[in-house]
C-alpha cells in the first residue's frame, strides 16, 4: 500500500526496505557513499536516492542490482528480501 511521505515521493515498504537494507550492509562493510560509487561505478547521488527510497525498486535495472549486490559481497536475492 502506497504512502505519501515528506518530499512529495510515493513509496511502499518494500522500496523502502529494499534502501534500508543496501545502506545497513553498506555500513556493516564500514563503506562509505564514496567507496559505493567506485565500487558500482554508480554516482553519490544515485546511491543516496536508492538507499532512501527515491529510487523505485522495480525500476532498479537487473545490471544495477548486480552491481550493488557485488559491491556489497551478497547475491542480488539478499539485498531483495
Amino acid at each position: 500500500m502506497a504512502t505519501r511521505e515528506a518530499g512529495a515521493r510515493m513509496t511502499d515498504t518494500g522500496v523502502v526496505r529494499f534502501g534500508e537494507r543496501v545502506r545497513e550492509l553498506r555500513n556493516e562493510r564500514g563503506l562509505t557513499l564514496r567507496d559505493m560509487s567506485a565500487r558500482t561505478g554508480m554516482s553519490v547521488p544515485t546511491l543516496s536516492q536508492i538507499e532512501r527510497g527515491y529510487e523505485r525498486r522495480e525500476n532498479i535495472k537487473i545490471g544495477t542490482l548486480a552491481r550493488i549486490a557485488a559491491a556489497l559481497d551478497v547475491t542480488p536475492g539478499e539485498l531483495l528480501d
